[in-house]
């Protein structure tokens, strides 16, 4: 829903990767994307797209710069499913 927002964390050194598929679209410039600061990136929600990750650099390891965060929609709702 509009302003509701996923804080900044971390999916975990024991989930290798993570793949993260948008279902819906937003309108333009309505926000809602997943922003990685660390690496100073972020991904507009975009309906079928999804973006992939690894959490760690070695096993057991996580790698801090995939620290990420939903930012809060200004209008619409985002949907997404998480794969682990």
């Amino acid at each position: 829903a509009p302003g509701q927002l996923f804080n900044r964390h971390h999916d975990g050194r024991f989930r290798p990767k993570t793949v993260f598929l948008y279902l819906n679209d937003l309108p333009a410039g309505a926000g809602g994307e997943t922003l990685f600061s660390e690496l100073g990136i972020q991904f507009v929600p975009s309906k079928g797209c999804a973006v992939m990750w690894s959490n760690v650099v070695a096993p057991g390891v996580e790698d801090v710069r995939t620290y990420h965060q939903g930012l809060p929609p200004k209008e619409g709702v985002k949907y997404g499913v998480n794969c682990f």
